[in-house]
């Protein structure tokens, strides 16, 4: 059996769930992202083919297939995330328009910002790079975009509150 970075697929997996679900419980009517679900079934496709063969050529192939399918699916949740905050603080500021002007900040400046730096993260995603298997750990592309999506939700949160 080659040696397989657990440690990855876990902490991929563990970004993707937490991603897909916030964007389902913020989402209207808690839509769940087929695409998402889908890659992650891919990449769990791949990890039963490659702990079946006993071939370790048949076995590199296959874990490095379900990384790659992990990505994906990292990627499509954090997409699917960025794009739910958009949509829901639209729709709440249609209503507490009054109240978030008179926060100490532009709220739609802020929302623009976010947006720009979400759409950097997703012309900049380096799958290749992000899917080899010798990467150790979840890359600072990926980070930056998790720290993206946590500024969208503080934003929301703060928006929700007024």
């Amino acid at each position: 059996m080659i040696e397989v970075n657990w440690r990855l697929f876990s902490d991929l997996h563990e970004v993707v769930n937490s991603c897909a679900i916030r964007a389902e419980e913020l989402s209207d009517n808690y839509y769940a992202n087929l695409q998402i679900i889908k890659e992650e079934r891919d990449a769990y496709s791949h990890f039963c083919s490659a702990l079946k063969s006993e071939d370790n050529e048949k076995q590199k192939f296959e874990f490095d297939s379900a990384l790659v399918h992990q990505y994906r699916a990292l990627y499509d949740s954090l997409d699917w995330l960025a794009v739910v905050y958009r949509q829901q603080l639209k729709k709440i500021l249609r209503f507490k328009r009054k109240k978030a002007s008179k926060l100490d900040f532009d709220v739609y400046q802020l929302i623009n910002e976010y947006s720009e730096a979400v759409a950097h993260n997703r012309i900049n995603k380096d799958m290749v790079t992000d899917c080899m298997s010798k990467c150790s750990g979840i890359t600072s592309g990926v980070q930056a975009y998790i720290k993206v999506l946590d500024s969208f939700n503080e934003l929301y949160q703060k928006i929700l509150s007024l």
